[in-house]
């Protein structure tokens, strides 16, 4: 298994508030994550890192559970803390991030999701979104009222309908699915698909690069493509071997 990441805090933001979390070392449970601080909302970058940092704690503390019980104790963990922070923050601090978080295990892929970060999958079958946005535009995509490229310029497209930090308790969706030897996993912020579109990251995806390379193509599309918001990408390759 391959992995990087890249961040960039984009073309006309002042601060990146997107986090993200790949592992230092090869293990046999493999966590990655990216996570969005909400820029309308005070300590976007406190909020993102926090939930990162507790993800990360509680990944490592339920390390013999279920996947699916780990992803949703551990987005349990981080709206907690991002809340916690909030609290001492002041009465009026409201502090949210979005998450996405995947665990890779032999050759099974487990990823949750709350908010519109995204995780994709480039297999033989080409490149698959994995995850739904929880967003107000992806309610009005899903009912027929918009089509999905009214909804790439809607002026509502960066609101959220669910977030770590928001409210008490948090849900988040869960997906399994095969690992397959050559797959690519891609988790991403907003930033990333907002400005290029899906046919466009499957190209640079597919491509004989090395990951990195893939990497940095990636940040660059989305930096040509307007760079309007902070933009994440993590990356990993199933390669049949540990290796990062």
């Amino acid at each position: 298994m391959k992995y990087c990441a890249r961040t960039h805090t984009g073309n006309r933001r002042r601060r990146n508030e997107d986090s993200y979390y790949i592992p230092a070392e090869p293990s046999a449970r493999g966590l990655f994550v990216v996570a969005d601080g909400m820029g309308g909302l005070l300590f976007g970058n406190a909020a993102s890192q926090a939930a990162v940092d507790a993800v990360v704690a509680s990944v490592s503390e339920n390390g013999g559970a279920p996947s699916a019980r780990v992803l949703k104790e551990a987005a349990a963990a981080a709206n907690a803390l991002v809340r916690r922070i909030a609290e001492k923050a002041g009465a009026d601090t409201l502090m949210g991030t979005t998450l996405t978080l995947a665990l890779v295990e032999g050759d099974q892929l487990h990823v949750g999701n709350a908010g519109d970060s995204r995780a994709y999958v480039l297999g033989q079958g080409g490149l698959r979104c994995v995850t739904r946005d929880h967003s107000y535009v992806e309610e009005l995509v899903r009912s027929g009222r918009i089509t999905r490229e009214e909804a790439r310029t809607h002026p509502q497209r960066n609101v959220v309908t669910r977030a770590i930090g928001i409210k008490e308790k948090v849900d988040i969706d869960i997906f399994e699915l095969p690992w397959v030897t050559g797959d690519v996993l891609l988790l991403c912020s907003d930033g990333l698909f907002s400005e290029v579109e899906d046919a466009r990251i499957q190209e640079i995806l597919s491509g004989d690069a090395a990951l990195e390379a893939r990497a940095d193509a990636l940040i660059d599309a989305a930096l040509a493509g307007g760079g309007n918001d902070n933009v994440t990408v993590v990356l990993v390759q199933n390669t049949g071997r540990a290796e990062a």
